[in-house]
């Protein structure tokens, strides 16, 4: 199944990354959220919390 983790920042402007920890950083950045989603069908499959203390 292919996946993307799509980076949602507090404007509505969504990214999809192929790279978990460059949307990681983009919400660092830019705050907003990350939601891990099925490609194919833009199922999301996990909203992803950050690591404590970033």
């Amino acid at each position: 199944m292919p996946v993307a983790w799509l980076h949602t920042d507090q404007h509505g402007g969504r990214v999809p990354y192929y790279d978990q920890n460059l949307a990681l950083l983009a919400q660092h950045r830019n705050g907003g959220k990350v939601e891990k989603i099925n490609t194919r069908t833009n199922e999301v499959l996990e909203l992803v919390v950050p690591p404590a203390g970033t």
